[in-house]
C-alpha cells in the first residue's frame, strides 16, 4: 500500500502525515457508538484518511466516506501440514480375514506365488509412499480439533466477524478463541512463535490471504521451512479500500478515487502485490505430490520388525528345548514303555491259548 500512497502524493502533488492508531487496532465498534483504532481516529477528526485498506462494512460506513474497492480479499484459515509418517504394519494388513480365508484353500503353489508378489509389491508403496495427514480445509475441521489455538486480528473486521456471528459453527469457533486466549493484535500474530505453533498443528491463523501469503514468505526467508497449507474454503469476502474522513474536501476526494480507479483498471495494484508477495508458494507443500526422497531408518522399520518377530519366535522355541530337555525325554520314554506294555499283553494273550497235542505211532 506504500506504492499506492506515493503515487497518489506525486500525482495529487501534496505531502501526508502518518499518525499511527494508539490502541494498534484496526477499528471496531464499542458499545456507546464510538471506534477503537484507525476507524476511531478517522470518527474523532484526528485524520483525513486512513493509509491502510481496511474492510468495507456498514457500520464503517456511518463514519466517513469509502473510496473505490481495491481488491477483494478472503478470510482464509492456515495451518500446518503436519509431518508424513510411515506406518510400520500396514503392508502385512494386505487382506481382510474372507479374502486370507480363500486363499488359504487355494493351490499351495498358487498361494505361495499371489502373497509373495503382493508383500512384495505392498511393500515397495510402503516404503515409497508416505501417510499423508488430514489437512484443515473448511471451518468444520478447525472446530473438530478442540486442542487447536485459533488466532485472530484483535481489533479488526474479522473479530467483530466472529463473535457476532449467529452460525453454530462460528459461535463454536469463537469459543476457541476466547478460551486459547486467540485474540491478537496485528503485531503479535504473525510472531515467530505463533508461526511455529502453525506449523506443529498446535494453532490456526485466521485473517486475509493477502497477509498470510506476505507473512508465511516472509516467515520461510528466515527460517528456510515450507510446511504451510492454505485451507480451500473460504469463511468469508469483503472487499477492501481506504476509508476518508467526511470533513476531506469533495474535490480533493474524487480526485483520490479517480486515481485509486486508475491503478486498479491499469494492473498497478495487482503488479504491485504480485511483487510485494514474491515467491511465497514455495512457503506451501504440496499434499499428494510425492518427491524423491533417500529412505530413512523410520521408512525401513517395517521389514525389520517383521524380521525381529520371526527371530524372536524361532529364539523362544530354541529356548523351550534348551532349558527343557527332560520334556522330550520323558516323552520318548513314555513312547517306550507304552511299546513294551502292549507286548507284555500279547504275549500273555498268547500263552493262554491251548497248545494242541500231537500222537506219535510207532510201528
Amino acid at each position: 500500500m506504500g506504492q499506492v500512497l506515493d503515487a497518489l502524493t506525486n500525482s495529487l502533488n501534496m505531502t501526508f502525515e502518518a499518525t499511527l492508531p494508539s490502541d494498534g487496532q484496526v477499528g471496531i465498534r464499542l458499545p456507546n457508538g464510538s471506534w477503537t483504532g484507525a476507524v476511531g481516529n478517522v470518527q474523532r477528526r484526528e485524520v483525513d484518511m486512513t493509509i491502510v485498506a481496511m474492510i468495507q462494512s456498514h457500520s464503517r460506513m456511518a463514519v466517513g466516506q469509502y473510496g473505490p474497492p481495491i481488491m477483494y480479499v478472503q478470510l482464509g484459515i492456515l495451518s500446518g501440514t503436519g509431518v508424513s509418517t510411515s506406518n510400520v504394519f500396514g503392508y502385512i494388513l494386505t487382506f481382510d480375514w474372507k479374502t486370507s480365508a480363500r486363499i488359504a484353500l487355494t493351490a499351495w503353489l498358487l498361494a505361495v506365488l499371489v502373497i509373495a508378489n503382493s508383500f512384495a509389491g505392498h511393500l515397495k508403496s510402503s516404503m515409497a509412499i508416505k501417510n499423508e495427514p488430514a489437512q484443515l480445509d473448511t471451518i468444520h475441521d478447525v472446530v473438530a480439533q478442540r486442542d487447536l489455538r485459533p488466532i485472530v486480528w484483535k481489533g479488526s473486521h474479522y473479530e467483530d466477524f466472529l463473535s457476532t456471528a449467529r452460525s453454530p459453527v462460528l459461535r463454536s469457533l469463537w469459543q476457541m478463541v476466547t478460551r486459547t486466549n486467540g485474540s491478537q493484535l496485528g503485531r503479535d500474530m504473525f510472531s515467530d512463535e505463533h508461526m511455529r505453533q502453525v506449523v506443529q498443528r498446535r494453532a490456526v491463523l485466521l485473517v486475509d490471504h493477502i497477509s498470510l501469503q506476505w507473512r508465511t514468505a516472509a516467515y520461510c526467508r528466515r527460517t528456510l521451512k515450507s510446511s504451510f497449507h492454505f485451507a480451500r474454503e473460504h469463511i468469508d469476502e469483503n472487499p477492501v479500500s481506504f476509508l476518508m474522513s467526511p470533513t476531506m474536501r469533495r474535490d480533493l476526494h474524487q480526485r483520490i478515487y479517480a486515481r485509486i480507479m486508475w491503478m486498479c483498471e491499469s494492473g498497478l495494484m495487482s503488479k504491485w502485490m504480485a511483487d510485494s508477495l514474491g515467491d511465497w508458494q514455495r512457503c506451501v507443500r504440496q499434499t499428494g505430490g510425492h518427491v524423491a526422497e533417500d529412505l530413512t531408518v523410520s521408512d525401513t522399520l517395517a521389514s525389520f520388525v517383521l524380521w525381529a518377530l520371526a527371530m524372536t519366535v524361532a529364539l523362544a522355541a530354541f529356548l523351550v528345548e534348551v532349558l527343557h530337555p527332560h520334556a522330550s525325554s520323558q516323552l520318548t520314554l513314555t513312547h517306550q514303555l507304552t511299546g513294551h506294555a502292549k507286548a507284555t499283553r500279547v504275549q500273555l494273550k498268547r500263552s493262554r491259548i491251548p497248545r494242541p497235542k500231537v500222537r506219535l505211532l510207532a510201528r
